[in-house]
């Protein structure tokens, strides 16, 4: 099975479809104490909403609480009482007790993003318009990315996914019937494209 050469990087914001501007808002990353929340969050990471206001990072086929993409947090580290701005947040590092950790996320559901496919299912043209849950991927601590794919291999024109393929992004070395395919792609499951709260 041939693939194409890109790595995994998680979702990186491309456009707004309706010609708006891309922003991240901030959001809160869950504190006990003056330890800060024990998942790691990497830059392209979907996260979701939780019923206590904070956000945890998304799994596979969660997207109805889905909120948005990571892009990075600020929180005041313990270790110097300095404040730090990160691409990543490293699972449960010591912060200012009563401070909060700030993550920042691409929560508008109109953004679109390029994302690489997965490694096992080869791409073809008529997947365009197909829905498909996402994959989380091993992050990288040296430069804060995430590792996450998208699974095309849940690919379904018809069932809900997270995501919803809008096209292959015509770049040089991506063609169609190969893994590792460079995807345009938007939330098809989201927390503000549906009535209910979470």
């Amino acid at each position: 099975m041939a693939a194409n050469s890109f790595g995994f990087s998680g979702f990186t914001p491309l456009r707004h479809i309706a010609g708006g501007v891309i922003r991240a808002n901030a959001y809160q990353i869950l504190t006990s104490g003056t330890t800060g929340f024990n998942d790691n969050f990497y830059t392209g990471d979907m996260v979701l909403l939780n019923s206590d206001g904070t956000i945890e990072i998304g799994v596979a086929g969660s997207g109805a609480t889905a909120i948005g993409i990571f892009a990075g947090c600020a929180y005041v580290a313990s270790s110097d009482n300095t404040i730090k701005f990160a691409p990543n947040w490293p699972a449960s590092t010591a912060v200012i007790t009563g401070t909060q950790i700030t993550a920042y996320v691409y929560d508008d559901p109109n953004i679109t993003y390029d994302v690489t496919s997965d490694a096992t299912t080869v791409v073809v043209q008529d997947m365009v318009g197909m829905n498909a849950d996402h994959v989380v991927g091993t992050g990288s601590n040296f430069t804060g990315q995430s590792g996450s794919s998208l699974n095309v291999t849940s690919g379904t024109g018809s069932g809900t996914a997270q995501f919803r393929i809008l096209g292959i992004r015509a770049l040089a070395n991506n063609p169609v019937g190969f893994t590792n395919t460079k995807l345009e792609v938007k939330f098809n499951e989201h927390l503000f494209l549906t009535t209910t709260g979470v």
